[in-house]
């Protein structure tokens, strides 16, 4: 074998190293990528909700009439401005809730954290207004949340609240 073709056969195979190491960095690339969605995705979303909750109780704390029609556009029928406040309270905390359920299913929230919340929940739940409030609200989250409440208000042993709002 001449000197020219060990030097082409050696050059053949740096380039197919190359080519090799190049593809291993691409792949992790994407995979960074992919991840890097990921968490955006989950920021974009705990953003948009939790300016949600910020817009209510900022613009709506101090005008009755607009937390009343915030209220009733979501479904609820209300009779009075407390009653309105109530479940505007039970929307930004039911927004929270869902929050942190998503957080902790995404790996964001540590179990210790998550296992705490729940408890909070628990409590939360417990309340009629909150079980009036789910009930309304039911329909406004997603899939896996919806799940996780109704599991926890079987658990909770609680009977339909007497009126439900429509």
């Amino acid at each position: 074998m001449r000197t020219v073709d060990v030097l082409q056969f050696l050059t053949f195979l740096a380039v197919l190293a190359a080519l090799l190491l190049s593809f291993l960095q691409m792949r992790h690339a994407g995979r960074q990528a992919r991840a890097a969605t990921a968490a955006l995705e989950r920021s974009m979303h705990i953003a948009l909700v939790s300016r949600q909750g910020e817009f209510a109780g900022v613009l709506l704390k101090d005008d009755p009439a607009m937390m009343r029609w915030h209220v009733e556009s979501r479904g609820f029928t209300v009779r009075d401005d407390e009653e309105a406040k109530r479940y505007l309270y039970v929307l930004i905390r039911l927004n929270g809730h869902q929050r942190k359920f998503s957080a902790h299913r995404d790996g964001v929230l540590s179990d210790e954290y998550w296992a705490a919340w729940v408890n909070v929940i628990a409590l939360d739940l417990a309340m009629p207004e909150f079980q009036v409030g789910w009930a309304v609200a039911r329909p406004m989250y997603p899939a896996s949340f919806v799940a996780f409440v109704d599991a926890m208000l079987a658990d909770l042993a609680v009977p339909a609240p007497a009126e439900v709002l429509t």
